[in-house]
């Protein structure tokens, strides 16, 4: 795409130096036998011309696409990374037990917590 943007001049006159520069190659007699006439020729480098076009505009979708598939994993991340709850717990002693203080600091309701506590034997 920056090529496109950098040489935009040159492209067009590209479109329109091909077709003149094709007719002066035509129009130069031949040192040996041909075969197929000026117009069999010039339908050849026209589909040949429409070809490399075709090619080069399937190469620029198909980066375009790649891009755009980045684009969206990296969208997946930030909303998932928005969209999570954030948990820390903290113990809160008192005289024979404690409570344990479980804040959530993100902007989204925490679904489905469960708490595992593995206890020592002293």
């Amino acid at each position: 795409m920056d090529i496109l943007k950098k040489y935009w001049w040159g492209i067009i006159i590209a479109f329109i130096a091909i077709p003149i520069i094709l007719n002066a190659v035509l129009l130069i007699p031949a040192f040996t036998p041909i075969v197929g006439d000026n117009t069999v020729w010039l339908s050849f480098f026209g589909s040949l011309i429409g070809a490399l076009a075709s090619f080069v505009m399937i190469f620029f979708t198909a980066k375009t696409l790649e891009q755009n598939k980045l684009q969206l994993e990296e969208f997946e991340r930030q909303w998932g990374e928005e969209h999570s709850s954030y948990l820390s717990c903290q113990p809160i002693p008192s005289d024979s037990w404690f409570k344990l203080r479980i804040l959530n600091s993100a902007n989204v309701v925490a679904k489905d917590v469960s708490i595992n506590i593995e206890g020592t034997k002293v």
